[in-house]
This record gives structure tokens, C-alpha cells and sequence, in this order.
């Protein structure tokens, strides 16, 4: 049954990741070696105790084993694992589908687990059932004796260091209380709703220099391992080297979460994306996120700056289109605009990264007003599972490959045309890649490798800059926007800019998806990242810092308690999304 397990791990995970086979064979096995080492354990209490125990004991196992059996049905069934309060939410409101359910449930697949999971169910009643003839009750102890190395099995199962790692761990550990979903008491919350923002340091507003046009380039999934220049492991990106050399890149650049809403809403909003109470278990993605903190879209809009979106990604998925709205940009498209019709598509219905530069510079040459504008360019070719449009096969280095040749063309386009004269073209990722950890990074990058990606700064006054040292972070982007334009730009202790009178920031987040209860914490001046643990009232350091002048915990909780607790609609989503409620 495990065997099972990883082969939907291998399908689902691996396949999207590009990695379809063996990176997952250790995690996957070193995982349900807790599973493994519960049964025995039953079965070795079970020779040492009377009859009426060990049927209880029975009950237990084979109530764990079919639990395991259902968890890999629904993963079958939903690319989802089995979140066992779900069972009693739902069970009486799912309906089998029968263009979606019946087909999965019915074959040779679910077939065979059935089999096993009647199979294993026997077994083990046989086992606690039965002590074999002439055999003592010391001889529970052998079975029990082999939990301990089956449980260090467990504990030493080689972690990948993918994001999705609630669907390869075990059923057990998946299910268990997490820090990030414990709320805060109210008077906790009451004195956080009162508690003062760090202070501010301002510079005004000034005529000098003129509003000039920026770009915002987000390339999906980009990460550091891709750049040879940036982190000297990959060779995916040689354009963008080429750029980042000939004109300027940011040495240490972080993404704040490890999603596209969690980039976009650090980018858009200067929010780190720190999770609300069961906002793994939501599909409101963006909900307390409505407002920029800088007020960026209002004074933008009134120094006659106009605000634009092209994305070539369905924009109704987590409603991402009618939050880009109501943050105020003026013009929002996906992947309908009429430019893109009769263009092959790939994942998410999008045409490729090529068709949303030529849309873009259709749009630059005939439709704007201007050059007084923000535009921002969201790719997603480079999402896995990594589908180049037209083209057959997946794979992450090729697509990388494609995005990187884009790019370059992209920017001799923008050349051509002297974008950069008075322009400004920033290049970043959303998050890094939801592919298992390179070779050669964790050593590079140690802990914080889940949250660097590159930063590449184009104009006029980056022309062979450099690298720009020091560490600054998506959330500090919209300060720089304003500074660019000569419009009022604030930062603090947790914000900085890197643009026009560049500050760095004291106190660098990154809300991380391994271990989504935790918070990377890179504070300046300290050689290694920290780490905050979530917890409600109890949230804290895990391994405190030499000296705290600024109380980091106590800014970490008041941001989460801004936001609304998440309503748990994930399930139901999923469930209505594949036709099993109504």
C-alpha cells in the first residue's frame, strides 16, 4: 500500500516538479514508517495482553489501515490528502460523481488497494488474534523491540525540501495541529489591535525627477539555482545573466512567501503574506490583502501614473483578477484578450510567454497614451509542470530555457525602442520554484534556499552598475516604485527601497511551505537566518538572536492579527470543483 502511495506521489508531485521518479522513494517510506511501526506495536501489545484488549487493539490497527486506504483513494481521486475532521464535515454530503468518482473507484487500481487494505485488515486481525502455538507473551516484545528503528526511520526520512510536503509525508503527521492555525485569545488580540506600526521614515514627494515608466516583470517560479551569475549552480538563464551584468542586479533578494498569491500580495501590497488562521484550509487567498500599505495605487493615480496587468493565466483562479481590480489597477487581461486567439495553450489556458511580450509590445506601440504608466507582466510557461505551448513534453530546464531566450528578446526589443532611456524594467520571481531542493544549493544557500530568487534592475543609470550589495525583499518594492517616480516613499524596520535613495531593511520575513508554521527571519547584521514558530498566544523564537533590539515576534503577531481568520473552504472548493456537492 505504501508502494501505492509513492507511485500517486511519483504522478502527482513528481510529475509537476519534473522529477516523476525516485526523489520521493526515501521520503515517501521513511514517512509511513510510522504507520508501519504503529501496527507493530499493536500486534506486540496484543501477545502481551488478554483477550478483550486485544480486540480493542485489533479495532485500532485495522481502523488505521483503512484510514491509510481512504487517504490513497482520495489522493487518487482529488490530488488531495485526507484531512480527517473533513470526514465528519462532509461525509454526508458527498455524492460519487459518475464521469469523476465511479471511474477512479473502479479501476484496476482502486481494485487492487481494496484487495490490499482487506488483505492487510485480515492480517493483522490474524495477528493480534492469535499468538502463534507455544509461543509466550515475552514474544510481544520482539515486535515491539523493531518500533524504535522503524520510528528513527521516520525521523530521519530524507527530506526534499519540496513545498507540497503535506502530500508525501505520512497520514499521521499531516493531520496533527499546526502552529499557524492556533488563534490568538482575545485579549492577545485585543492589545495586538492596539499596538502601534513600526515608525516610519518618509521622503516626500518631489517634482524631480518626472514620472517615468516602469515595468514589473514577475517570471514564474524563477529562482536563484537558475542563474550561473546570481548563485553559480545553474546554466538555465544565460540571457538574464547577459542582463544582469550589463546592467545590474540585487546580490540577496528574497521572496516573502512561497506561492504566486504570496508574491504578488508582498510585491502589490508591501504585506508579507503571513498566514491567517486557516489560510492553508482556504481558497481566499487574498483576503485581508485588499489594500496597499503605501497607498502606492492612490498616489500613482493621482500624479496621473496609469496602472496595468497582463497576465496570460485564467484570472479567475483564487479570484485573483477581481483582487487586482479592487487594488486598483486600471486595466486588468488574461488570457481571453482577443490578441491570443488561435494560439495553442498550455497549463492554466495560457499561450506561452512569447505571446504575452507581443501582446505587450502591441500594446506599448499602439495602444497606450503615454509614458507616464506601471505595468506589470505576470509569465506562467515556467509553472509546472512546465508546458511550453505547442510544443511536446515537459520539462523544467527547457522551459526555463524558452523563458530565459523571451526574456532576451524582450529586452532588445525594449532597447530598440529606447524603453530605457527614461524607463525602468525590475525582473523578479513570485516564489521560488515547487521543485525538490538542487544539488549543491542547501550548501550555497543553507536555510533561506526556499526564499531566494534573483532581482535584475534595467535603465539608464544601472548600465553596467554592478551588483547592487545587500538584502532587500519583494514587500520592498513599492516603496522603490514611488521613489522612481518621485512620489512620497516610506520604509521601516521591516521595509526597505532599492530604488532612488536605497535603504535596507532591518528585518526580513519570509513565510515559509515547508514548515508552514515557521517564519524565516533574516535580521541584519547576523551571519544565519532565524526562525519565529507560530503559535498563537505562545508564537516565539526558535532559536532566539544574540540581541533583539526590535521585537520581531510581537510585529509578526500583529500583522496576523489584522487579518480575518480564513473561512476552511478548501475542501468544499475541491469537492464542488470535481462535482461530488452541490
Amino acid at each position: 500500500m505504501s508502494w501505492m502511495r509513492l507511485q500517486l506521489v511519483n504522478r502527482t508531485v513528481g510529475e509537476y516538479s519534473g522529477c516523476p521518479s525516485h526523489c520521493f522513494d526515501g521520503v515517501v517510506f521513511g514517512s509511513d514508517a510510522l504507520i508501519f511501526a504503529i501496527l507493530l506495536a499493536l500486534v506486540g501489545l496484543s501477545w502481551l495482553m488478554p483477550r478483550l484488549i486485544r480486540a480493542l487493539l485489533a479495532m485500532a490497527g485495522v481502523l488505521l489501515i483503512v484510514c491509510f486506504a481512504v487517504d490513497i483513494a482520495v489522493f487518487d481521486l482529488l490530488n488531495n490528502r485526507l484531512n480527517l475532521p473533513d470526514i465528519l464535515r462532509y461525509a454526508g454530503d458527498v455524492r460519487l460523481n459518475s464521469t469523476v468518482a465511479l471511474p477512479t473507484f473502479s479501476s484496476a487500481r482502486s481494485v487492487a488497494l481494496l484487495c490490499l487494505t482487506g488483505l492487510t485488515g485480515l492480517s493483522l486481525i490474524v495477528l493480534t488474534w492469535r499468538r502463534t502455538p507455544g509461543a509466550s507473551r515475552a514474544s510481544g516484545l520482539w515486535p515491539i523491540l523493531v518500533v524504535p528503528l522503524l520510528l528513527g526511520m521516520h525521523e530521519e526520512a530524507d527530506e526534499v525540501g519540496h513545498i507540497a510536503a503535506n502530500n508525501y509525508r505520512d497520514l499521521i503527521t499531516i493531520n496533527l495541529p499546526s502552529g499557524e492555525d492556533q488563534a490568538y485569545s482575545a485579549a492577545l488580540h485585543n492589545t495586538l489591535e492596539h499596538t502601534a506600526a513600526p515608525p516610519r521614515t518618509c521622503l516626500a514627494a518631489t517634482r524631480s525627477p518626472h514620472p517615468r515608466p516602469v515595468i514589473l516583470l514577475v517570471v514564474e517560479s524563477l529562482s536563484l539555482y537558475h542563474s550561473q551569475v546570481m548563485s553559480g549552480l545553474g546554466h538555465e538563464l544565460p540571457q538574464l545573466d547577459e542582463l544582469a551584468q550589463k546592467y545590474s542586479y540585487i546580490e540577496s533578494f528574497y521572496a516573502n512567501g512561497f506561492t504566486t498569491d504570496g508574491g504578488l500580495i508582498a510585491l502589490l501590497t508591501g504585506h508579507v503574506p503571513l498566514p491567517a488562521v486557516h489560510r492553508y484550509q482556504s481558497f481566499n487567498a487574498y483576503e485581508g490583502f485588499e489594500n496597499d500599505r503605501h497607498q502606492a495605487f492612490k498616489q500613482l493615480r493621482a500624479a496621473g501614473i496609469s496602472t496595468w496587468y497582463f497576465r496570460t493565466a485564467d484570472l479567475g483562479f483564487l479570484n485573483t483578477g477581481a483582487w487586482l481590480r479592487y487594488l486598483g489597477f486600471d486595466h486588468v487581461e488574461g488570457p481571453e484578450n482577443a490578441f491570443y486567439q488561435g494560439l495553442p495553450r498550455g497549463s492554466f489556458n495560457e499561450p506561452g510567454d512569447h505571446a504575452l511580450y507581443q501582446r505587450f509590445l502591441h500594446w506599448y506601440a499602439n495602444e497606450r497614451n503615454n509614458d507616464r504608466f506601471f505595468a506589470v507582466l505576470q509569465t506562467t510557461t515556467t509553472h509546472p509542470p512546465f508546458r511550453i505551448p505547442g510544443q511536446v513534453g515537459h520539462n523544467e530546464n527547457n522551459a526555463f530555457r524558452y523563458a530565459d531566450q523571451e526574456i532576451g528578446q524582450f529586452v532588445r526589443t525594449l532597447e530598440q525602442q529606447h524603453f530605457f532611456d527614461r524607463g525602468l524594467l525590475v525582473i523578479t520571481g513570485d516564489h521560488r520554484s515547487m521543485t525538490v531542493r538542487r544539488p549543491g544549493e542547501q550548501a550555497l544557500l543553507g536555510t533561506e534556499a526556499p526564499a531566494r530568487i534573483p532581482a535584475v534592475l534595467l535603465g539608464a543609470e544601472f548600465r553596467q552598475g554592478g551588483p547592487l550589495p545587500g538584502r532587500w525583499q519583494q514587500t520592498d518594492f513599492l516603496p522603490s516604485l514611488l521613489a522612481a517616480n518621485g512620489l512620497r516613499s516610506c520604509t521601516d524596520a521591516f521595509t526597505g527601497r532599492f530604488l532612488g535613495s536605497p535603504v535596507e531593511p532591518e528585518v526580513i520575513l519570509h513565510a515559509q511551505g515547508l514548515a508552514r508554521d515557521r517564519v524565516l527571519v533574516r535580521l541584519r547584521g547576523q551571519d544565519e537566518p532565524l526562525e519565529i514558530e507560530l503559535d498563537g498566544d505562545q508564537t516565539h523564537w526558535v532559536t532566539p538572536p544574540p540581541s533583539e533590539p526590535l521585537d520581531v515576534v510581537q510585529e509578526i503577531n500583529r500583522q496576523r492579527a489584522m487579518r480575518p481568520d480564513a473561512p476552511e473552504n478548501f475542501t468544499e472548493n475541491l469537492l464542488r470543483w470535481y462535482g461530488l456537492t452541490s
